[in-house]
Formats: C-alpha cells, sequence, structure tokens
C-alpha cells in the first residue's frame, strides 16, 4: 500500500527542474552586454526555458516522439518506461502475491507446501526494475549539470525524487521481508518432506511420489541396510557384546 501511494504521486510529480537565472547571463559572469537586458527581458527567456520534469511527462513525450518516428525513443522509452514503471510495479505484484500464499498455507502441513511459484519470478524482475538506477541518473546529470551554473543554467532537483526514493525505500523493504519468509519456508518444507520421506521408507510404508521414486527410495534404504549386515559378518568387524 506505502509502495502504491507513494510511486503513483513521485511518478506525476516533477523530479527535476531546468532554470535561467538571468542575473548570470551578464558580465562578469555571462557574455550578454547590459545593452541588450531590456530585450532580453522582453523576451521572457527564464519563462520560456522553465521546465518541470517527471516520469509521467518524461514517457508521454517520448510516446509522442516515438509516433513522430524518432528510433531513439523507442529505445528510450523502453529503459525508462518499461524498466522504471512496469517491471518495478510487476515485482511489487510479485512479492504480493508470494506473501498472499505464505499466508494462506500456514495451515497446511509443511511436507505437503511445495516451492512458492512467484518469488523465483520476483528475483529476476528485481534485478531488471530500474527505479533505483533511474533516482540516481537523476542525481549524477544534476550534479554534472552544475558546471553550467555560473552561465546562468541551473539543474535541479524536485521533490518528486523524494519521493521515489521512499518508494524504492518500500520496494526494498517489501523485497527483503518476502524474500526472508519465503526462503526461510521453504528450507522447512524440504526438511519435513525429508524426514517424512526417510521415516516412510524405514517403516516400508508407501511414500509420495511416483511409483518409480517409491521402488528407488525402498532399494536404496535396503541396499544400505545389506552393506550394514555384511560389514558386521566380516572377520574384522568388532564382535557385538552377548548377554548371558
Amino acid at each position: 500500500g506505502a509502495f502504491v501511494c507513494l510511486f503513483a504521486v513521485g511518478i506525476y510529480l516533477p523530479c527535476m527542474a531546468l532554470r535561467i537565472d538571468e542575473r548570470q547571463l551578464y558580465p562578469p559572469n555571462g557574455s550578454v552586454p547590459y545593452s541588450a537586458k531590456p530585450l532580453v527581458e522582453s523576451m521572457a527567456i527564464p519563462d520560456l526555458l522553465k521546465t518541470d520534469i517527471s516520469i509521467f511527462s518524461c514517457t508521454s513525450w517520448l510516446l509522442r516522439e516515438m509516433g513522430n518516428g524518432e528510433a531513439n525513443s523507442f529505445f528510450s522509452l523502453v529503459m525508462f518506461g518499461f524498466c522504471v514503471i512496469v517491471l518495478t510495479t510487476t515485482d511489487v505484484l510479485l512479492l504480493f502475491l508470494a506473501a498472499k500464499r505464505l499466508f494462506q498455507k500456514q495451515d497446511t502441513p509443511l511436507r505437503d507446501q511445495g516451492p512458492c511459484p512467484f518469488y523465483p519470478w520476483a528475483k529476476i524482475v528485481r534485478k531488471l526494475s530500474m527505479l533505483d538506477v533511474s533516482i540516481m541518473g537523476v542525481y549524477v546529470i544534476t550534479f554534472c549539470m552544475g558546471i553550467y551554473k555560473k552561465q546562468g543554467i541551473v539543474v535541479s532537483t524536485r521533490e518528486g525524487l523524494l519521493v521515489l526514493i521512499l518508494a524504492e525505500v518500500a520496494h526494498s523493504l517489501l523485497y527483503w521481508l518476502v524474500s526472508g519468509a519465503v526462503e526461510a519456508q521453504q528450507e522447512e518444507a524440504e526438511r519435513a518432506q525429508y524426514e517424512y520421506k526417510m521415516a516412510a521408507v524405514e517403516d516400508g510404508s508407501p511414500v509420495d511420489g511416483s511409483p518409480m521414486k517409491r521402488a528407488l527410495d525402498i532399494a536404496c534404504c535396503n541396499f544400505q541396510r545389506f552393506l550394514g549386515a555384511r560389514a558386521a559378518a566380516l572377520p574384522w568387524a568388532p564382535a557385538t557384546a552377548t548377554g548371558g
């Protein structure tokens, strides 16, 4: 719930902004003479270049450019829209399904609990989701663009980036909690299945699995007993104490 709210708000809020500082356009930092100041002010350059960028606006722009035949926009849309938005949301959905299945299997005996079908996919999708990478990319861009601040070009981060950071923190916490619970449950289930099958083989009762699997389990157990009996009959085997 926390991730859905934070992520939905974060993709609409601006993450990065472009501003023009008119004071830096004139000497001693800028190259625009003071005589051109009335012309610059009449053109309203800061208002024309004022831009706030969000994930939603960026994705919408890429879609429009792709419709105009821009091939690079297609690859950008795949890397940004698909890997950042779709895969991150899909990973959280898979983690939710894995947690729901874990809760529903609480009353089922451990030996009857199979592996979770959602968790392996969640591990793969998490490695492909790039929300954390995009957040770091925004910080890197704003840091590198700081060299143009003296020329009046100011690129800065906005409040949407903080919301996306909180969403990624919620995503990471959800992954750690669900992965720890699912892996612990799978280890306990495998141990319970192993103990149940070994006890069934030793008692001679049928065990779960195919007839071939049951035959192999029984054959292995009998072969181990045979080896133990043959080893006890060897001349150098230690003699057992007898009563009387």
